[in-house]
């Protein structure tokens, strides 16, 4: 059963009942969650500042309120919240320029995650073997990212409780979505996007001339693909760019999106297998985005499906 408990301007907590209806969204690029709630109880709530949305005990959602909107009509009066997870507050403050010399991750967190609220961050305590600077107008979530990328090839995230992963989406967990063996849903659509791969990164490499190093997306060849970019490598970027950048084309080149009846909040970046009488079997998949919708007419969840890079030949 879910529970929604909200902490006012004095950290005095309360727990709000009387939930006429609830959205949830979260992306796997998107750093911070957002959850928005409307409840039919008296505009006489205090200033609200955080909100925990519980499951049997476990946080799917700790965030801060953006928005605390008391609605009165003719018919009705109902209040509506509008918040966004933790990572909300690496985002929207400025980190102090600093240049830092084998930084580590408790050095981090003490500088750009525990001065903003953030309270408990884990994964692997490493450092970086060189020197990174954050510089005047970087957010502290950039900070944060920039750290991560270097030190451990990952993308931070902002768990359900509020704890910080510098691992990134570890979710674990393995769905099956199946009207026989499975998460049964009443719609899938399954769209191939040509538009989306990249099939050339022409590379200008330092002391060119022009831009004669061709970086291929042979799978997009192979298909009779052809979207050229340009990158010129003497500007700052390094050659390595051009093979993000097509795997990043491929990565949002293919998805399945299901709508089921199940509540899956949290389900961001399991490993999922869809069985379908009509598409047949389609394996090797990872969740990149979950909306879920409760009203007085029942509960639903919006899932996208992408490949796993693991499984995307770039």
């Amino acid at each position: 059963m879910l529970k929604l408990f909200a902490y006012d301007t004095e950290n005095n907590e309360l727990e709000l009942g009387g939930i006429v209806s609830l959205s949830y969204n979260s992306e796997e690029n998107v750093p911070a969650d957002d959850l928005c709630v409307r409840l039919s109880v008296s505009p006489s709530l205090p200033e609200l500042a955080r909100v925990r949305l519980v499951e049997d005990g476990n946080a799917l959602f700790t965030g801060v309120v953006d928005e605390q909107q008391n609605c009165i009509s003719e018919s009705e009066v109902y209040t509506k919240i509008t918040a966004r997870s933790l990572a909300a507050l690496l985002l929207d403050n400025e980190s102090e320029p600093v240049s830092y010399y084998y930084p580590t991750s408790a050095v981090i967190f003490e500088r750009h995650l525990k001065p903003c609220g953030i309270t408990s961050y884990k994964g692997y305590d490493s450092f970086l073997r060189d020197r990174l600077n954050i510089p005047k107008g970087c957010t502290n979530w950039r900070a944060l990212a920039l750290y991560c990328k270097r030190s451990l090839g990952t993308v931070p995230r902002v768990t359900g409780d509020g704890t910080v992963d510098f691992m990134g989406i570890q979710s674990g967990k393995s769905l099956v979505f199946s009207h026989e063996r499975g998460i049964g849903y009443s719609s899938v659509k399954e769209n191939l996007r040509r538009c989306k791969p990249i099939s050339d990164v022409l590379v200008k490499l330092p002391n060119s001339s022009g831009y004669n190093f061709d970086i291929e997306n042979t799978e997009a060849k192979s298909r009779k693909i052809k979207r050229v970019r340009y990158l010129d490598v003497s500007c700052g970027s390094s050659a390595g760019t051009a093979d993000i950048m097509i795997s990043n084309s491929e990565r949002s080149s293919y998805e399945i999106e299901l709508i089921t009846p199940e509540r899956l909040i949290g389900s961001v970046g399991a490993a999922a297998e869809l069985f379908d009488p009509i598409l047949g079997e389609r394996r090797g998949l990872l969740i990149s985005s979950v909306y879920y919708s409760l009203s007085p007419k029942g509960g639903y969840s919006v899932i996208k499906l992408r490949k796993d890079k693991n499984n995307v030949d770039s």
